[in-house]
């Protein structure tokens, strides 16, 4: 995520609106398998882990400096200008969402599926 916030702030700082594009497509284009074969991975570390652990880790990850540096770049009013006033910008960082919330998805449905194991096994006692 480094590495995506990196580039991200590199696309949005060039003023040539056709330029950031091409930055943000060929983003895309690594993000969206990188996010597909990164899912059955953290699905498989997360699984065994308790809640208290799983709320630990998103603690843990919503205190790294790279979601401060995409809140700052995300909240930006210029940049948020900019892709509202184009839709193709709007349409690609629209699609890297969507990457991003499959993944995120995955990991949900997870953690909804052990909770009703969980609830499950509480009904066998």
């Amino acid at each position: 995520m480094i590495e995506y916030t990196k580039r991200l702030k590199a696309a949005m700082a060039v003023k040539d609106d056709n330029q950031t594009l091409s930055l943000l497509q060929k983003m895309k284009a690594d993000l969206c398998p990188w996010a597909q074969r990164l899912a059955p991975e953290v699905e498989a570390w997360t699984k065994g882990m308790s809640e208290a652990e799983k709320d630990a880790l998103q603690k843990r990850s919503e205190n790294k400096p790279y979601v401060a540096e995409l809140l700052k770049i995300g909240f930006n009013p210029e940049n948020a200008s900019r892709i509202n006033k184009n839709p193709k910008l709007t349409g690609v960082m629209e699609e890297m969402e969507v990457c991003i919330n499959k993944f995120n998805k995955k990991e949900e449905a997870q953690e909804e599926s052990d909770e009703s194991e969980e609830e499950g096994d509480d009904d066998n006692k």
